[in-house]
């Protein structure tokens, strides 16, 4: 059965561990995010200007509420040091109902600003 609440997942690379820590924290600070995992040692092989990059970035896996997704786009595109940031919405098909609204919950009062 499929949670009425609409939570989604939010991908972002960036370029180390302490910069995905710090943009995590920004995010759950202004509650815009109930919980940011932020996964080190992520390898990234992209196409960038005509050139292939390879390199090593953090994973940040970025749970919100569907409808702070534009808040929350804007937040990471003013915080985030690269040009063209990764931002990448999963919705889940299903989610146990305890986590959803917890999600809800801790995002209600999101800093829009």
């Amino acid at each position: 059965m499929t949670n009425p609440i609409s939570i989604v997942v939010c991908l972002v690379t960036a370029p180390s561990r302490e910069v995905a820590t710090a943009l995590a924290k920004v995010l759950v600070d202004r509650r815009l995010a109930a919980c940011v995992n932020v996964v080190p040692g992520v390898q990234s092989i992209y196409r960038w200007k005509d050139d292939i990059a390879i390199e090593e970035e953090a994973l940040m896996i970025i749970k919100t509420d569907e409808r702070l997704i534009s808040d929350l786009k804007g937040a990471v595109a003013a915080e985030h040091p690269y040009e063209v940031p990764e931002f990448v919405v999963i919705k889940p098909h299903d989610v146990s109902d305890s986590y959803a609204r917890w999600v809800v919950d801790a995002t209600a009062k999101a800093d829009r600003s």
